[in-house]
């Protein structure tokens, strides 16, 4: 499809692509291209390739990041700056003011397709971190070498990819502090828009941290602010997640609370806790699990951090089966928002850092074998 439809190598898909094999733009020459045309949906979409390994350490659906970077490669176009971007682009499904005055969709290099562009790269180069080097990721998920030989690691594509990486734009903050959707500071159409394509780079990639990039992570906070509540439920469960990874726990227990409110002709969730849309959303459900999972528990950084995002509402509780990254499954109680005792089974040996707060613990894992860490300030011990 990317050669009859682009001329392009490699392979995509498109929105809506579905289980029977369409990939073609939806809708095309009948409806809005906000939402119609985006070319870039298998470069989110194989990221569950990449995140499967990272948490399973199974390798078997990675060569499917070779043709999407290779699509990816080609797509990109020189600007006259001398970085790379994407013509046309669009950032799902919102517009902006342009110059006459009119809303559109069609831009040049939105934010949205440069992360999920460099993420892809990163990965198909083995470095898996987003914000950080590759060097010395234990329980990060970096692609093992072994891997990396089956997914485009040809000496050609390798200096295509670092010369990418090398000219992609990272995100950037607007003149208003938020974060930009566009390489120019232009209007939202929408102000209040349900969509949140340009934080891709926060959730559910890793481009945007808190610790790592903390202005950036400040200017998605204020677009979030901006941007609102009154959404559709599967961007409310987005929402979650992103408040998850700010750790803005009382914006994402808000979230949660209106995504439970009863289900009117848009939003909500029926008697039965299915996400009206209208008549339902599947995406809307599992994303807010997912989301609730981010706030309980984080391993997209060097680390497993537990309760990352708990709000005061949470004080006391507990979690069981929760996996992080590098095989490792958890399960935890907690009072008075502290953990108080943790246990940790991996799949192989491996050393970890656990960290809740300020406090973090070393846990030397063997394979298979259950070890609790008591909190705070005691040793960690294998039971």
């Amino acid at each position: 499809m990317t050669r009859s439809r682009y001329g392009l190598p490699g392979w995509t898909l498109h929105h809506n692509s579905d289980a029977w094999g369409f990939a073609q733009p939806a809708g095309v020459g009948e409806d809005e291209v906000r939402w119609s045309f985006w070319p870039l949906a298998a470069a989110w979409l194989v990221r569950h390739a990449w995140e499967h390994h990272d948490y399973t350490g199974d390798d078997t659906y990675l060569p499917l990041l070779d043709g999407v970077a290779e699509f990816c490669l080609a797509w990109l176009r020189e600007m006259p700056d001398g970085t790379l971007g994407t013509s046309p682009s669009t950032s799902p499904e919102n517009e902006y003011v342009a110059p006459d005055g009119r809303p559109t969709g069609i831009g040049v290099s939105a934010t949205a397709d440069l992360a999920l562009i460099r993420a892809l790269l990163e990965a198909a180069s083995g470095n898996n971190s987003g914000t950080r080097p590759a060097e010395g990721r234990d329980n990060s998920g970096t692609l093992p070498a072994a891997s990396r030989d089956t997914i485009g690691t040809r000496p050609a594509a390798d200096r295509d990819i670092v010369d990418a990486l090398n000219r992609v734009p990272r995100e950037r903050v607007g003149a208003d502090g938020r974060l930009a959707e566009w390489p120019d500071d232009v209007a939202d159409a929408e102000p209040g828009h349900r969509h949140t394509s340009h934080l891709v780079g926060l959730f559910p990639g890793r481009s945007i941290d808190p610790d790592d990039t903390p202005e950036l992570a400040e200017a998605a906070r204020r677009t979030l602010d901006a941007r609102g509540l009154e959404s559709t439920g599967w961007a409310l469960a987005w929402r979650i997640a992103l408040r998850a990874r700010l750790r803005d726990a009382d914006d994402a227990l808000a979230a949660i609370r209106r995504f439970l409110r009863p289900a009117n002709d848009s939003a909500g969730v029926y008697r039965n806790l299915f996400c009206a849309h209208p008549p339902f959303q599947i995406d809307g459900n599992l994303g807010f699990t997912a989301g609730v999972a981010e706030m309980l528990l984080q391993s997209h950084r060097d680390e497993i951090h537990l309760l990352p995002c708990l709000p005061a509402e949470w004080a006391e509780g507990a979690f069981a089966g929760l996996r992080a990254r590098g095989g490792v499954t958890v399960d935890a109680t907690w009072s008075g928002g502290v953990p108080a005792e943790v246990r940790l089974v991996s799949d192989r040996d491996a050393t970890v850092t656990v960290r809740s707060g300020s406090h973090t613990v070393q846990a030397k894992l063997q394979a298979g074998v259950p070890h609790v860490v008591e909190w705070p300030g005691r040793t960690a011990s294998r039971r």
